[in-house]
């Protein structure tokens, strides 16, 4: 099935970086079940993968479909349809979610919540507000607080509290007084109390006390997985401290593009046309203020042909202050020369990701096209060299990750699985006389021009360790042995992630690759074609289905895309970001829910209250 994405404005579809179905609509959703909800001047329906309507009807507004039923709103309100366009009920209400265990929430014209059946028939029982139901019980807010009840609509328990999340495994988790523990189906309170605690993922439930985030064991008690460290917000990369830092003759700056859109690919064919986002040029610009010093000097841009990389160096150049002259070099280029002998490429070729390829290929399993490491060197090197013959010359190399990481390893020997080069990021080959040498953060490393190379690209060490009994139906990826898996979570469009016994998280596809060689310190379910992951030190973004960051942004935590927008924390205050990270709606919130059919659940000011998908707030 193809993995369609959406554009920031969510009015298009994208695949391998291009414009689906020949046009844009004024909305559209992400696919589900083979299908994209979607609106145009003729009003709102569903597609097929072929841009086809599912059928003739037309609505206000359609909401993706969920187990062959999908919420629509007409002219009278919202109800459920089925693939043929069919309402499922006659009533109507002012917002619908979507069925679990038989049953739906769904709010009155007077802004109360219940429950209907498949029949569209309600309960009697009102409520404030009405989370769907998970294992046979929901949470529902009354005048007293949250509580959990059963499928008839009788309590759990006789208690009440500020808020609930879903049962998952037996337990749910409760906060009062602002501290969150979890319960059992009887109420009773079944571990101690944490700043934060989250619904369980298939037996998984995080938690955090303070700056430490672990994991609840088989008996339930809190495990460290790591401390929070402070975030890293400096978006300047290493090299521009190295390089103001250093006395130099000649310096080449071998550098990754910055920041560029991210792309919903089926294999590697599509991602070459990408260029820069509005964010990327005002980084490069940065760059090349910070190093305007060297303006006096003779500079130089030698780059890939690849619309990035000339935009990077023109970028750059233009925050220095000088005439941008980018010259295009094949050796460093998509096709280039000095890395790649044909690009021949097998079908199994481009669906691998690119970065495990690329691990292969350092550890010495030489890629179908490429050169052997050795000569790849003896090309980069010699390029090098030519660019580093003149004097008081500053010549920026701008080009790609997979081109940027290999030089680097070999002269460090060294280049872990689960590491990568960021937008940006690079090295320094310098000259000092007849010497010349390689800075890598902050360090020199001479230049290893002769013998065999050998690259150790073991894992980066972590001091955590998780017990939890293995999963049933536990399988092995490439590079995760099946013995090495502590946990793994439900597949979501054939990805699922998973945790070794080392507390390193892992996004994997079922066709047996890795999503990206990069290992998490979190990461949470796919849901429109991204997922949730966090990097201790770093912070929390967004991971594409081809291992691409999906915008760049980094924050304090955050849930995945529903309906285009995800909730975020940042110094503990909620916000909803849209697809490229940027801050929507206006306005921050004490908690933030995921969007259901147009509607998410949120608090502000201390009262709960619901936030529509144009930002409009209702208190509840």
């Amino acid at each position: 099935m193809n993995r369609f994405g959406t554009d920031h404005h969510r009015t298009e579809y994208l695949l391998d970086g291009e414009q689906r179905f020949g046009r844009p609509f004024l909305e559209v959703f992400g696919f589900t079940e083979g299908s994209g909800a979607v609106r145009d001047r003729r009003g709102a329906y569903h597609i097929d993968s072929e841009g086809r309507p599912l059928y003739s009807e037309v609505f206000v507004r359609t909401y993706p479909f969920r187990d062959g039923i999908a919420a629509a709103e007409d002219n009278l309100g919202m109800m459920h349809i089925d693939t043929s366009g069919k309402a499922l009920y006659n009533r109507r209400f002012t917002w619908v979610s979507d069925f679990s265990c038989g049953l739906c929430a769904v709010r009155y014209r007077n802004g109360k919540y219940t429950f209907i059946d498949a029949k569209g028939e309600p309960w009697n029982s009102e409520y404030r507000y009405c989370y769907d139901f998970s294992e046979g019980s929901a949470a529902v807010l009354t005048d007293d607080g949250f509580v959990h009840i059963d499928t008839s609509g009788n309590p759990l328990y006789p208690e009440r509290y500020e808020l609930a999340g879903r049962f998952s495994g037996g337990y749910a988790p409760v906060c009062s007084g602002g501290r969150w523990h979890l319960i059992d189906t009887g109420g009773r309170c079944v571990t101690g109390e944490f700043d934060r605690l989250y619904e369980g993922r298939n037996g998984l439930y995080i938690a955090a006390e303070g700056k430490d985030v672990g994991y609840l064991d088989a008996s339930l008690a809190f495990r460290r997985l790591y401390t929070e460290k402070p975030r890293d917000n400096n978006e300047m990369p290493a090299w521009t401290d190295d390089i103001l830092s250093e006395d130099w003759d000649s310096c080449v700056v071998f550098m990754r593009h910055s920041e560029r859109r991210s792309h919903y690919l089926c294999d590697d064919r599509g991602i070459s046309g990408t260029g820069l986002t509005s964010h990327g040029e005002d980084i490069a610009r940065s760059i090349g203020k910070k190093i305007s010093k060297f303006k006096e000097k003779k500079v130089l841009a030698q780059c890939s042909r690849s619309r990035r990389c000339v935009t990077t160096a023109n970028c750059i150049m233009a925050g220095m202050g000088i005439p941008a002259q980018v010259g295009t070099i094949d050796e460093v280029g998509p096709e280039g020369t000095a890395y790649i002998e044909h690009n021949d490429y097998s079908p199994e070729d481009l669906i691998r990701p690119s970065s495990l390829a690329l691990m292969d290929q350092l550890k010495g399993n030489v890629l179908r096209g490429w050169y052997t490491n050795e000569v790849i060197r003896d090309h980069v090197f010699g390029l090098v060299d030519r660019m580093l013959e003149e004097d008081d010359t500053l010549t920026l190399c701008v080009n790609h990750d997979l081109f940027v990481i290999p030089p680097i390893s070999y002269n460090l020997g060294r280049f872990a699985h689960n590491d990568w080069v960021e937008y940006c990021e690079g090295c320094l080959f310098v000259r000092k006389g007849y010497d010349t040498f390689m800075i890598w953060k902050g360090r020199r490393y001479p230049m290893n021009r002769g013998g065999k190379i050998a690259v150790d690209t073991a894992l980066l060490p972590s001091d955590a360790e998780v017990e939890l009994p293995s999963p049933s139906d536990v399988r092995g990826w490439q590079w995760v042995p099946k013995e090495c898996i502590a946990w793994q979570g439900q597949a979501t469009d054939g990805i699922r992630d998973v945790c070794d016994r080392e507390g390193r998280f892992i996004l994997v596809r079922d066709d047996g690759y890795m999503v990206t060689n990069r290992t998490f310190s979190l990461a949470g379910d796919f849901s429109e074609q991204s997922a949730p992951v966090y990097i201790n030190g770093r912070g929390a973004t967004f991971i594409t289905d081809f291992g691409d960051l999906l915008n760049n942004r980094w924050f304090d935590g955050a849930s995945g895309y529903h309906e285009g927008y995800a909730a975020v924390r940042e110094n503990g205050r909620y916000r909803y970001v849209d697809v490229d990270g940027i801050t929507v709606f206006g306005r921050d919130f004490d908690y933030a829910g995921d969007f259901r059919n147009g509607s998410a659940f949120a608090e502000t000011d201390g009262k709960p209250c619901t936030v529509s998908l144009d930002g409009k707030v209702m208190p509840i």
